[in-house]
């Protein structure tokens, strides 16, 4: 009988020690596989609906923080950043200088008034016309995907 009893109390405590031991295998490493094959899944949904940035970039939009003579410094969002955050923060931001040329456009389009094609008239500004706080976007006959500073040859800002 006391054989009997260690025999049964053996098989409880195994099986109890099975299913613990089941539980947290499959909850981990199923856990870990599934979550894998989702973000495999998603991977190529994310890319198609949010694409990586092009290696080879000529433009940047950013908002004029100062002026120093004929370089504009701009806080612009970081081409690395560009998935949405989940957790409701912002895009991270970074600072670039962009050197206006001496052939340097610099063009106000005019949003607010449209003609009868849908047409938006345009005006040629002075560099003295930019201010600090101003939203532009600049144009540059390199690829400024990596750079900090860069020569600009147009710069242009929508009034709306």
């Amino acid at each position: 009988m006391e054989n009997k009893k260690l025999l049964v109390l053996w098989t409880v405590v195994a099986l109890v020690v099975g299913c613990v031991a089941g539980y947290y295998l499959g909850s981990t490493i199923g856990f870990s596989n599934g979550k894998q094959a989702a973000d495999m899944q998603l991977s190529g949904i994310v890319g198609l609906v949010f694409p990586k940035p092009a290696e080879e970039i000529h433009s940047v939009a950013g908002t004029i923080t100062a002026i120093s003579g004929a370089t504009l410094t701009l806080e612009v969002n970081d081409p690395e950043d560009y998935l949405p955050h989940v957790d409701g923060t912002s895009q991270k931001t970074m600072m670039r200088y962009a050197s206006l040329t001496g052939s340097a456009k610099i063009i106000l389009v005019d949003s607010t008034k449209v003609d009868a094609n849908g047409n938006t008239p345009t005006t040629e500004l002075q560099p003295s016309d930019l201010k600090v706080g101003d939203n532009v976007m600049v144009q540059s006959n390199q690829n400024i995907r990596t750079e900090s500073n860069f020569d600009v040859v147009q710069v242009q800002m929508v009034k709306y």
